[in-house]
C-alpha cells in the first residue's frame, strides 16, 4: 500500500512539473522581452540559444539568423579583437565576462555597447554556457570624449602661459604644474607631483627659503595673497630670481579649495639692480660725526655740499632735523633712536630727503653709521652720507618699465594698450588685428574709438576702467566689443591706473584678451555636467529598482523554503505516519492468533513501529517547527537557543531591550535562518560552548547581535578567503539583498561579534 501511494505521488509530481514548464518558459520570455537591455543566452560552445526583443530590434535579426560567432561581424574592426578575446576567455574559463565595443545596428549606425555575462550551470554541475546583457552606452562614451577634449584644451592653455604656474592642495602638496616651470629645472611631472611644494627641486637648496615658503603657504591657506621676489633653483645648480605670488582659490561657497603659486623670471631686472647698487656704492661719499653728549654735528665737504651749508659749520640735532622733508623726520628719528639703544648693535641707516639750504632743491640721501658707547651710554655716532637722488629716479623709471613689461607679459595673445587720460590718446599693440581684425595704423589713436565699438549694454562696465581714479590696484572686467566683421567678441580687460606725485591719475596700462572661445567651452561643459547628472539620476533609479527586485527575490526564497517544509511535513503526516499507525493496529489484532514465539515477534514489530512513528514525527518537527510560525521573534529565538542546548550542548543567552511587535514572516524567517547559521558557525569554529544573542529596535531599524568569546578569526577571509568564507558571504548577501546590513567584528584570539540590521519599514 505504501509503495502504491509513493508511485502515484511521483507520477503526479512529474505531471505537475510538465504542466508548469511551458508556463515558466513563457513567463521568462515575456519578462526578457520587456527588458530595455539587450539579453542573450549562449550555449557551452557559444551557440546562440535565446535573444530578447530588444536584441532583435537593435540588430534586425531573429534567433534563426544567428550562428556561433556570427555576432562578431557586427563589431567595429577596431574593437573586434579585444572584445572577442574577452568573450573567448570567459567561455573557456567559464567565468564572468565584461567588455565594451562599437556594434553596427540594423540601420547601419555604430553604437557603443557595454556587455556583461555570467556562466550558468546545470543541476548536475556541467557548464551550460553564458547568459548576458548589453546596454547602449553611446551617450556616455561621447560625453567622456567631449570632457577629455575640454581637459586637453585646458592643459594646452595651462602649458602655453609664459609664467611658471602650479596648483597646490590647501596643505601645500603640489598636484599640477605647467611645462615652463618643469623646463627650467629639466624636470618631469613624476619628479615633483605629490610632494610638499617646499621640498621640490626649485626650493630644496636652502632651508631658509623653504621655511619662508612654508610660512607663506600657511598664510595663503588662511586667505592671504602673498607676493615677493625670491631665487629658485634651476638645472645645473643655477639660480633664477622670480617675482613669486601665492594666492588662494575659492569655490562658489567661498571655501578655499586650492592654492595657486606663480612666478615670472625677473633675473635680468635683479642683476641690473645689483649692478646699479655696486656703481652707486663706488661713488663719492661724505662723512659726518655727531657728538651725542655735546649735541654737535660736523660734516665733511661732500656732506656739507648736499645740505648747502659751510664745511666748518657746527650744527645741532634740531638743525639737522629741520632740513629734512617733513614726511622723513619721524622715520629718521626712529633710526637714530634705535642705533643709540644699548640693546641694539649700534648700526644706523636711514634714507631721507634733504631740502638744500641755498637753492631749495630736494635731494635723496642715504646715511650709514655706527654708535659708540661708554659705560652703556651712547656718546658718538660716526658715519657716511651719499647723494642717491639719481638712483631714486632710476628706481622710479625702472619700476615703471617693470610694470609695463609685467602688463605686457600678462596680456600675451591679446592687446596691450596705454591710455593717456590727460590727452585722451590711446596706443594699442598689434594684437588688435588678432582680436578685432583691425590694424593699429588704420584706427584713430583715441579712447573714444574703442568706447564706440563696445556693446551698448556693456558701456557702463567699460567706463569702470576709465573711471577707476581712486585706486592703484589692478582692475578686471569683461564686456563685448564689435569685430570688424560685425560679430561680437567677449573680452577680458585687465588694467592699472598710474598716478602722479600729486595723486592725480595720468595713465592707464592694460591688456585685452579674447575669451569668446573660453566662455563657449565653459557653457558646453556646463551643459555636459547637467547631462551627466541626468544620466546619473537615471542610473540611480535603475539601481534602486534592481535593489527592490533583489529584496523581493530574497523574501520569496525564504517563503518558498518554508512552504516546502510545510508541504513535506504534511506528506509525512498524512502518508507514512498514518500507514504506520494502521500497521500497528493490524499487528495488535494478530496478538491473539499465535503462540509465544508470535508474541515475541509481534512485540518487536510493535517496538520498531513505535520508533518509526516517533522518527517521522521528529522529522516533521525538524522540517517545520511550529515555534517558527509564531509571530514573536524573541520567542522563536528562545526556542532556537533551547534546540542548540539539547542538540549540541551549546548554551545560548537571549536578551531583548524591549517588547517587540510581530514582524513579517519573510523577515522573521530570514533573521532566524541567519541566526541559526551564525550559531552553527560558533559551534564548529569558536572553540567555546557559549554564545549570546541580543535583539533591539532603533528609530528606523532592527538590530541583532550574535557574539561569542571564542577563538575569533580574520574577517578578511569573508571577502578574500574563497570557500573558507563562503557561508558568511552567503549570509551577508541575503541580508544586503533584503535591504539590511551585515557587519563582522572579530580578530584571532578575541572572539567574534556579528551585527545584523534590517529596516523596520521596507
Amino acid at each position: 500500500m505504501a509503495e502504491t501511494n509513493s508511485s502515484e505521488h511521483r507520477v503526479a509530481k512529474r505531471a505537475d512539473s510538465a504542466h508548469r514548464l511551458p508556463e515558466n518558459e513563457q513567463q521568462f520570455r515575456q519578462m526578457a522581452d520587456s527588458l530595455p537591455l539587450i539579453l542573450w543566452v549562449h550555449g557551452p560552445e557559444g551557440q546562440p540559444e535565446f535573444i530578447n526583443r530588444t536584441y532583435r530590434q537593435f540588430f534586425g535579426v531573429d534567433l534563426a539568423d544567428l550562428s556561433i560567432g556570427s555576432w562578431r561581424r557586427k563589431i567595429h574592426p577596431d574593437d573586434v579583437e579585444d572584445y572577442s578575446k574577452a568573450y573567448d576567455e570567459s567561455l573557456r574559463a567559464r567565468a564572468e565576462f565584461h567588455a565594451e565595443a562599437r556594434f553596427r545596428t540594423h540601420d547601419g549606425r555604430w553604437r557603443w555597447l557595454e556587455s556583461w555575462a555570467r556562466p550558468r550551470f546545470r543541476d548536475d554541475g556541467t557548464f551550460a554556457g553564458l547568459v548576458g546583457t548589453s546596454a547602449d552606452v553611446t551617450d556616455r562614451k561621447q560625453a567622456e570624449q567631449t570632457k577629455s577634449n575640454a581637459e586637453q584644451f585646458a592643459r594646452r592653455a595651462f602649458n602655453s602661459v609664459a609664467n611658471f604656474v602650479g596648483v597646490l592642495t590647501p596643505d601645500g602638496i603640489l598636484i599640477d604644474v605647467n611645462e615652463p616651470a618643469l623646463a627650467v629645472g629639466d624636470l618631469s611631472r613624476d619628479n615633483v607631483l605629490g610632494q610638499p611644494f617646499w621640498e621640490t627641486f626649485w626650493w630644496n637648496y636652502s632651508p631658509k627659503i623653504q621655511a619662508q615658503l612654508r610660512e607663506s603657504i600657511d598664510r595663503a591657506r588662511a586667505g592671504e595673497i602673498l607676493r615677493y621676489d625670491v631665487p629658485v633653483q634651476i638645472s645645473g645648480a643655477g639660480r633664477m630670481w622670480i617675482d613669486f605670488q601665492l594666492a588662494p582659490l575659492r569655490n562658489d561657497a567661498g571655501d578655499i579649495t586650492h592654492l595657486i603659486p606663480s612666478g615670472m623670471d625677473i633675473t635680468a631686472r635683479y642683476l641690473a639692480e645689483e649692478r646699479l647698487k655696486i656703481a652707486q656704492e663706488a661713488s663719492t661719499v661724505g662723512i659726518f660725526d655727531y657728538d651725542v653728549i655735546g649735541d654737535e654735528l660736523r660734516w665733511d665737504e661732500h656732506s656739507a655740499r648736499i645740505w648747502g651749508v659751510g664745511q666748518n659749520s657746527v650744527l645741532n640735532y634740531e638743525d639737522f632735523r629741520s632740513g629734512l622733508h617733513p614726511d622723513d623726520r619721524t622715520p629718521t628719528d626712529a633710526a637714530v633712536k634705535r642705533s643709540m639703544s644699548p640693546d641694539s648693535d649700534g648700526h644706523y641707516f636711514a634714507e631721507y630727503r634733504v631740502i638744500h639750504k641755498s637753492d631749495g632743491i630736494m635731494r635723496w640721501v642715504a646715511a650709514y653709521g655706527r654708535t659708540f658707547f661708554e659705560d652703556g651710554r651712547p656718546v658718538r655716532i660716526v658715519g657716511t652720507t651719499q647723494d642717491i637722488t639719481a638712483r631714486k629716479f632710476q628706481e622710479v623709471a625702472l619700476s615703471e618699465s617693470e610694470e609695463r613689461f609685467r602688463l605686457a607679459a600678462d596680456a600675451v595673445g591679446g592687446i596691450i594698450y596705454e591710455y593717456d587720460l590727460g590727452e585722451g590718446t590711446a596706443h594699442r599693440s598689434s594684437g588688435l588685428t588678432e582680436v578685432l581684425g583691425f590694424s593699429p595704423d588704420e584706427v584713430p589713436n583715441t579712447i573714444d574709438w574703442w568706447q564706440q565699438r563696445v556693446h551698448p549694454q556693456d558701456v557702463p562696465t567699460f567706463l569702470q576702467v576709465l573711471n577707476n581714479n581712486e585706486s592703484s590696484e589692478r582692475s578686471e572686467t569683461e564686456y563685448r566689443i564689435q569685430h570688424r566683421d560685425g560679430s561680437w567678441v567677449q573680452v577680458w580687460d585687465r588694467s592699472l591706473v598710474v598716478f602722479n606725485q600729486m595723486g592725480i591719475p595720468t595713465k592707464i596700462f592694460g591688456s585685452v584678451v579674447d575669451i569668446t572661445d573660453l566662455r563657449q567651452v565653459e557653457q558646453q561643459l556646463k551643459e555636459l555636467n547637467e547631462r551627466l547628472e541626468e544620466l546619473v539620476s537615471v542610473r540611480t533609479a535603475e539601481l534602486k529598482n534592481r535593489n527592490e527586485q533583489l529584496k523581493k527575490l530574497a523574501a520569496e526564497l525564504c517563503t518558498a523554503e518554508m512552504r516546502e517544509r510545510d508541504r513535506l511535513s504534511q506528506v509525512l503526516h498524512d502518508g507514512l505516519q498514518q500507514l504506520l499507525v494502521a500497521i500497528k493496529m493490524h499487528l495488535t489484532i494478530l496478538e491473539n492468533a499465535a503462540g509465544s514465539d508470535a508474541d515475541r515477534v509481534r512485540s518487536d514489530l510493535k517496538a520498531f513501529i513505535d520508533e518509526a512513528i516517533q522518527s517521522s514525527r521528529s522529522l516533521a518537527h525538524e522540517l517545520s517547527p511550529p515555534e517558527l510560525n509564531d509571530d514573536s521573534l524573541p520567542e522563536a529565538m528562545q526556542w532556537l537557543a533551547s534546540r542548540f542546548q539539547s542538540h549540541y550542548h551549546f548554551n545560548v543567552d537571549v536578551t531583548c531591550d524591549e517588547e517587540h511587535t510581530a514582524i513579517p514572516p519573510e523577515e522573521r524567517l530570514l533573521l532566524l535562518s541567519t541566526i541559526r547559521e551564525l550559531l552553527l558557525n560558533a559551534v564548529k569554529h569558536s572553540g567555546t560552548d557559549r554564545a549570546a544573542i541580543h535583539l533591539s529596535n532603533g528609530d528606523d531599524h532592527r538590530s541583532i547581535t550574535v557574539e561569542d568569546k571564542g577563538k575569533g578569526f580574520d574577517p578578511r577571509i569573508v571577502e578574500y578567503g574563497g570557500e573558507a568564507g563562503l557561508g558568511l558571504r552567503s549570509v551577508q548577501q541575503r541580508i544586503v539583498a533584503f535591504g539590511g546590513a551585515f557587519e563582522i567584528d572579530s580578530a584571532p584570539g578575541r572572539g567574534t561579534k556579528f551585527l545584523i540590521r534590517t529596516p523596520l519599514k521596507l
